[in-house]
């Protein structure tokens, strides 16, 4: 259990966003099975990467073991040196008071509330960059999604935070 997180509480937690929106606790499991040691290793919790996976099973339709690669590559992508690089000179902050690097939600976040603020070309360089080749389309549907507080992204994060029995209820 790398989250340290108990059983009881993972199944109440993926039963609790299963039950509220277009994901299935298949492919909840799916997705955070092909992503989250990497996830941990950028600072990513349980419930935001659940909420990431369901927000792009929402946006995209794609299954849990592709999203779960595309969210691999980008918390890979947003922080390696170059692209911190590239962030920082968009004027976005990606370290902590202290120095050190913010999570990759966080700055996915911070993305995502300047992102269409960017003009057309650093839009899509930023895609490029972060999404890679292959990714564009999922970071897209992120960005898109992450900066509204009303997006599946924050519902499916509150939803996961708060979860109770939901597990033993289903």
């Amino acid at each position: 259990n790398q989250v340290g997180l108990d059983y009881e509480t993972v199944v109440n937690k993926l039963a609790a966003v299963d039950t509220k929106f277009a994901v299935s606790s298949k492919d909840l499991i799916e997705g955070i099975s092909r992503s989250a040691s990497v996830a941990q290793e950028a600072g990513v919790s349980f419930d935001e990467l659940t909420a990431l996976i369901t927000t792009l099973q929402e946006k995209t339709a794609r299954g849990g073991a592709v999203i779960g690669n595309a969210l691999k590559t980008i918390f890979q992508r947003v922080q390696t040196t170059e692209n911190l690089d590239y962030i920082r000179n968009l004027g976005i902050a990606v370290n902590d008071v202290s120095g050190d690097i913010l999570p990759a939600t966080t700055i996915i976040k911070k993305l995502a509330d300047e992102f269409q603020n960017l003009d057309s070309a650093t839009r899509k360089g930023l895609l490029i960059k972060i999404g890679g080749g292959f990714q564009i389309d999922k970071l897209a549907a992120l960005l898109n999604d992450i900066s509204s507080a009303n997006g599946t992204f924050n519902r499916s994060l509150t939803q996961s935070t708060n979860a109770g029995n939901q597990g033993f209820q289903k």
